[in-house]
């Protein structure tokens, strides 16, 4: 059932008294787009949830996850060193190191230390500049929800690109994760904070 997954935590709860204990339940999902889904349903609905295999979060959402966390927290240099080249950005270990040196001396998160490392003449120079002013638009901008957000990120960050990259020469691995992606925009409709949303 398209979105069937909204109606899992609604039966799950009309059933409470039959069920008993929820570890006598067990719900299966064909696609991690719709495991995805089910997940923040269960959550939302408070009903205890345990997902089997390594933690149910495919690497495109951990991605976008990151993304969202600078984008509302630009001092959050975990989420930075994330990011930073993914899609490749030619930002190497020199770089970084720079970076990391800059924000040490100036007591600056990773991000507002990023410009202050690179100069005209260094390979990544135009890629930093697109991203710190593609992180800066996205957090300036006002969106009506998280889904608009997310939209922009997508754009401006080339996520579809970093997908590709990911899944260099598997187009069914590629297509689904963007399905993914297209599911955690549609469920961040519901949301009008981008902090609400990532949670």
């Amino acid at each position: 059932i398209m979105n069937g997954y909204k109606y899992v935590p609604k039966i799950l709860m009309e059933q409470k008294d039959v069920i008993g204990d929820w570890s006598e339940i067990a719900v299966l999902a064909r696609t991690n787009a719709v495991l995805l889904s089910l997940k923040s349903s269960l959550y939302k609905h408070k009903i205890p949830c345990y997902f089997n295999g390594k933690d149910g979060i495919p690497r495109e959402i951990k991605l976008m996850c990151e993304y969202l966390k600078l984008i509302v927290d630009t001092s959050d240099d975990k989420a930075f060193l994330k990011v930073i080249n993914t899609p490749l950005r030619y930002i190497g270990k020199a770089t970084l190191n720079k970076i990391e040196e800059k924000a040490r001396r100036r007591k600056l998160p990773l991000f507002d230390a990023a410009m202050y490392a690179v100069y005209p003449k260094d390979r990544c120079y135009g890629n930093m500049i697109d991203f710190v002013e593609g992180i800066e638009h996205i957090r300036d901008y006002k969106y009506k929800n998280a889904a608009s957000a997310l939209r922009s990120l997508i754009k401006k960050m080339n996520i579809a690109k970093a997908i590709k990259d990911q899944n260099k020469g598997n187009e069914d691995a590629y297509l689904d994760a963007m399905d993914n992606i297209e599911s955690m925009v549609e469920e961040a409709k519901e949301y009008t904070d981008i902090r609400e949303f990532i949670s």
